[in-house]
């Protein structure tokens, strides 16, 4: 949970979109190497597609964003 806050804590529009996903997603979006811009595709894009855990680890690996 501190890594969640510290991790978002400049970022309040970050905040509030990865308060809309389950703790499982959020975990897999920020253990992933990525930038603030492509944590917010990808968080967008799992709640727009309801992703489920392994859904969105397949499309982080496969690099969906791009």
């Amino acid at each position: 949970m501190r890594d969640f806050y510290r991790t978002y804590e400049d970022h309040p529009t970050l905040l509030s979109s990865a308060m809309k996903l389950g703790w499982t997603q959020n975990v897999v979006i920020m253990e992933a190497d990525l930038t603030m811009e492509l944590r917010e595709w990808y968080m967008k894009a799992a709640k727009q597609f309801g992703w489920s855990k392994i859904e969105l680890i397949a499309n982080i690996a496969a690099k969906a964003h791009e």
